[in-house]
C-alpha cells in the first residue's frame, strides 16, 4: 500500500496505490476520483467501477445503495429493481414548497398532478 504526492498526475493532489495499481487520488481542490486511474474528477466525488458502488448503511437500515453493473439507486433498500427504487414514504416538492405538476408511475399505473389536482390515465 502506498500513498504519495503526485504534482505532475493532479496539480499537488495525492494518489493512493495498492499493488502499484492507482485506486483512487484526490486533488489540491479537494475532488476525490475513486477507480477513475488518471482522470481527475469533475465533482466532488467521482465514482467508476462495477457491482456496488456505494453502500451507505446504520448498524439497522440500508440507507443508499448505488450499482455500477445495472445503474439503479436503491434508497432504503440494497436490490433495486428499478433504476431508482425507493422503500419508504416518499415527499416530492418544488422550490416554493408545493407540487406544481409531475407524473408518478405505479406499476402501470399513471398519476398526473397539474394546477386543477390529481387524476389517474390523463388530464
Amino acid at each position: 500500500y502506498s500513498f504519495a504526492p503526485n504534482a505532475a498526475a493532479t496539480g499537488g493532489g495525492i494518489v493512493f496505490h495498492t499493488g502499484n495499481v492507482e485506486r483512487a487520488r484526490i486533488d489540491k481542490n479537494g475532488k476525490v476520483s475513486i477507480g477513475t486511474v488518471g482522470i481527475v474528477a469533475t465533482g466532488l466525488l467521482d465514482i467508476n467501477g462495477t457491482g456496488t458502488l456505494l453502500n451507505i448503511t446504520n448498524s439497522t437500515n440500508q440507507i443508499l445503495y448505488a450499482s455500477g453493473t445495472t445503474g439503479r439507486i436503491g434508497i432504503g433498500t440494497q436490490i433495486p429493481t428499478q433504476k431508482l427504487e425507493v422503500l419508504g414514504a416518499v415527499n416530492v416538492t418544488n422550490s416554493t414548497g408545493g407540487l406544481d405538476s409531475a407524473t408518478l408511475y405505479i406499476g402501470k399505473l399513471k398519476i398526473i398532478s397539474n394546477s386543477t389536482g390529481w387524476c389517474i390515465g390523463t388530464c
